[in-house]
């Protein structure tokens, strides 16, 4: 009877231990966009220690087109509220828009109010920190990157420290490309050689 209950106090350990896995803050976004038509992009934190405070700073860009005009967040707000970090805890009004010559970015944070000893992110449970809307203008054609800040970034406990492995998760962000659809890149190149052969059609003409 000791053997089982210890074998099962062993298996519930091991359960916990791997729900909880090493933290990681990631960006979940669609393959492709379409232009000028919105999508969503969700930051997704899974794996953290008593979280008691996040700023994350996610950054979008593009080496075609112009910041704040090409390419832009528009709106965002705390994820579906099974799934938010800090479920039930959001103290809104927590967003803000900063442009550079090259990137939008958007600054995310939020911070517990009534829960002072921090929560445990769990993935599929409480793992959702934002969801960001982006859009594009009808022009735009390039790949745009989604990355996230790590000099900027902080996940504090509730002792006012970095989460647990906080320096690993740094280490482990990644960006995300996502890829303008190709019909909508075959149109507007289908376009654009449209317009290239009136020009030259014309041209033509003119010095016939």
């Amino acid at each position: 009877m000791a053997v089982r209950l210890a074998v099962c106090l062993a298996i519930a350990f091991l359960f916990a231990a791997s729900a909880l896995a090493a933290p990681s803050l990631t960006i979940d976004a669609p393959a492709t966009y379409s232009p000028a038509v919105p999508f969503d992009v969700t930051v997704v934190l899974t794996g953290a220690e008593d979280l008691f405070l996040y700023n994350v700073e996610l950054g979008v860009s593009s080496a075609e087109g112009t910041a704040g005009t090409d390419f832009l967040f528009v709106s965002s707000s705390v994820a579906a509220q099974p799934r938010y970090v800090f479920s039930g805890e959001a103290t809104g009004g927590f967003t803000a828009n900063l442009l550079g010559p090259d990137n939008v970015t958007i600054t995310l944070s939020d911070f517990l109010v009534t829960n002072l000893n921090g929560v445990d992110t769990v993935a599929g449970q409480n793992d959702l920190v934002a969801a960001v809307t982006v859009n594009t203008s009808a022009s735009q054609t390039g790949p745009l990157t989604f990355t996230i800040d790590g000099a900027g970034l902080e996940l504090d406990t509730s002792d006012d420290v970095p989460i647990p492995n906080f320096d690993d998760l740094t280490q482990s962000l990644q960006p995300v490309e996502v890829a303008p659809e190709p019909s909508s890149l075959a149109l507007m190149l289908a376009a654009l050689a449209g317009v290239v052969r009136r020009r030259r059609r014309a041209r033509e003409r003119r010095h016939a």
